[in-house]
């Protein structure tokens, strides 16, 4: 899952004592993993248009909407403990 990948891409108990004591680096390893998320975006959308048979928009659409939600609403990923 999405989630999961941001867990594996940064656990929560590095990112909460980076947070706490070294903010810096939060930062940087929370742009790195919106890079990675921004990335996945990218790749789902163009599968989207490109290849994704009827069946699987629906999937792909709220894929897309999940990304785009995590992206731009939760910049601390606070919701994935």
């Amino acid at each position: 899952t999405i989630g999961q990948m941001i867990r594996d891409a940064y656990p929560y108990g590095v990112r909460k004592s980076l947070r706490t004591s070294f903010p810096k680096d939060h930062k940087q390893e929370l742009d790195k993993v919106h890079k990675q998320l921004s990335s996945l975006l990218t790749e789902v959308e163009i599968k989207t248009h490109l290849e994704a048979p009827e069946k699987l928009q629906t999937h792909y659409q709220a894929l897309i909407k999940f990304l785009n939600d995590i992206i731009q609403n939760d910049p601390e990923l606070s919701h994935f403990v």
